[in-house]
């Protein structure tokens, strides 16, 4: 048993059903214990007292050995942590544009219909200066397309130049010429590329006619380049959800890493929805998929700066969720104006004894669920008595 002075994590969570609580961590890895309320109740007494561990050992045998083991499991699923824990921003994602070349079906933020706007390169040049002295662990640039960022080579190689972490960029792929390659394979450590289907036809169907095509192409540019370090995503649907292993195969070909991802019903994804998802995918759950996590670390230890340059907790949440200006970053004002992203702020499910696990990882999904109150029924009915049955047995 940890011996250092303990404290609730500001990343648990607790859900309370008659005399039985979960306690878990929401944030990280999702994992969770159930346990009598007042057991709970009493873990909490004690590690407010100025020595628990002399209070522990003062325990019959049984019942010291149970609350060493208990309190220990809570350590290690960072339910309790130590006194002194923070939350360090570790991670930034500048979207540099919106202007986007496609019009895919399932666009959260409706990319290539927006106004386009240009985040300036000297406040990408600030920024990235920013982020070196305070020890920010990765970049990631995105749009839009960012390909169509009229000076995203400079800014790259501005970057690599002037920033010692990790540097992602998040692409459609489509706008690649060999003259980006070369900056691209000295600069980026990381290209995330949106496929979003499994084969020609899938793929063709989401983003446009012919993108399969030229996708191939450009990947074997990437290739030819010897740049190794890519993934490929495919957002959820009602269309794809049963040939996850056919997308496996194919990021397999492409010799990329498959990446999932949760599809946000905003935007063109909100205009589609009809075609795009239903409930289905919703209701696959099991004992084994059961996981805590219910959100990201948006506003916390990643924050993102629009192409307006505006800082906000994440470039998909809407303009609602602004912390300030990239003025106000580098001169240090937004100390403490980070918000904590969780889903006890939707006063829907505030007090649902499910909410945590029904909940996505993803805050802009979870935003957008919950103001179209039409989604959020639909997506409840079936959610909410399989996770019900699974955790609390009822039913």
């Amino acid at each position: 048993m940890t011996k250092v002075g303990l404290k609730l994590s500001k990343d648990s969570g607790v859900m309370e059903y008659g005399n039985m609580v979960i306690v878990g961590n929401i944030r990280s890895d999702g994992r969770w214990v159930r346990l009598p309320k007042n057991v709970f109740e009493y873990v909490q007494e004690l590690i407010a007292l100025p020595d628990m561990t002399k209070q522990i050992y003062s325990f019959e045998e049984q019942e010291k050995e149970f609350y060493k083991d208990l309190i220990q499991k809570l350590f290690d699923i960072k339910v309790l942590v130590g006194l002194e824990e923070e939350n360090e921003l570790e991670s930034i994602a500048i979207e540099v544009t919106t202007n986007c070349n496609l019009r895919c079906k399932h666009c959260c933020i409706a990319a290539g219909s927006l106004p386009i706007t240009n985040i300036r390169k000297e406040s990408c040049f600030k920024i990235i200066d920013w982020a070196e002295k305070n020890n920010i662990k990765e970049i990631t640039f995105t749009g839009g397309e960012p390909l169509l960022y009229p000076d995203i080579m400079e800014v790259l190689s501005y970057s690599r130049a002037h920033f010692t972490g990790n540097i992602e960029l998040i692409t459609n792929l489509t706008m690649l010429t060999e003259k980006m390659v070369s900056v691209i394979t000295d600069t980026v450590d990381h290209i995330s590329i949106s496929l979003d289907g499994y084969d020609e036809e899938s793929i063709d169907y989401i983003r446009g006619k012919g993108i399969f095509k030229i996708i191939c192409k450009k990947i074997e540019l990437l290739k030819l380049n010897s740049f190794k370090m890519v993934s490929g995503t495919m957002v959820l649907s009602d269309d794809n959800h049963e040939h996850i292993e056919e997308f496996k195969n194919l990021c397999k070909r492409f010799q990329i890493k498959p990446v999932l991802r949760t599809m946000t019903p905003s935007g063109r994804a909100l205009e589609n929805i009809d075609i795009l998802n239903g409930v289905e995918i919703y209701g696959q759950i099991t004992e084994d998929t059961l996981n805590m996590r219910a959100t990201c670390n948006a506003g916390q230890r990643t924050m993102a700066i629009d192409s307006q340059g505006m800082v906000r907790e994440c470039v998909a949440l809407d303009t609602g969720y602004f912390i300030g200006t990239v003025e106000e970053l580098i001169s240090g004002e937004l100390s403490g104006k980070r918000q904590v992203c969780e889903v006890d702020y939707n006063q829907i499910c505030q007090k649902c004894p499910v909410r945590y696990f029904c909940s996505d990882i993803c805050r802009a999904v979870n935003e957008a669920i919950y103001r179209n109150e039409e989604i959020r029924l639909k997506r409840c009915k079936v959610v909410k008595p399989c996770y019900e049955k699974l955790i609390w047995n009822k039913g």
